[in-house]
């Protein structure tokens, strides 16, 4: 039921920056296949976990296996905020690029952008 490694690698082309799987219903896709495409054409992986909240592939929860874990909360996922989500990194400029982002561009407590690069931020609701 998950990305086929194999398809998504052949979609891949100069634009791409991302392999983005999205687990379902408790069923994490292939995720050591889908890894090694990602290694080969040096893309991020963004793991959609907001239907595996808990689930393990063997041996790693969902969400820790990628470069990013994604978790929307809204209504009709195994957990619920109404709305929302939550974002889960071990890569600090990609943490820094998800708080900037949420919140206008700022990072609280931090005076400069890591790549001294302008950065433009949204905030949703």
């Amino acid at each position: 039921m998950g990305l086929d490694p194999e398809d998504v690698e052949k979609k891949i082309t100069t634009h791409t920056k991302a392999i983005m799987p999205t687990h379902l219903v408790g069923a994490p896709s292939k995720m050591d296949a889908i890894m090694e495409v990602a290694g080969e054409h040096d893309l991020l992986v963004i793991e959609d976990c907001a239907q595996t909240v808990g689930t393990k592939y063997k041996g790693k929860r969902t969400g820790t296996i990628g470069d990013v874990g994604a978790f929307s909360l809204q209504l009709h996922k195994v957990i619920t905020t109404g709305d929302g989500g939550v974002v889960a990194t071990n890569d600090d400029k990609l943490y820094e690029r998800a708080a900037r982002y949420q919140d206008h561009g700022c990072l609280r407590g931090v005076d400069s952008y890591t790549d001294n690069e302008a950065f433009v931020g949204s905030v949703t609701g």
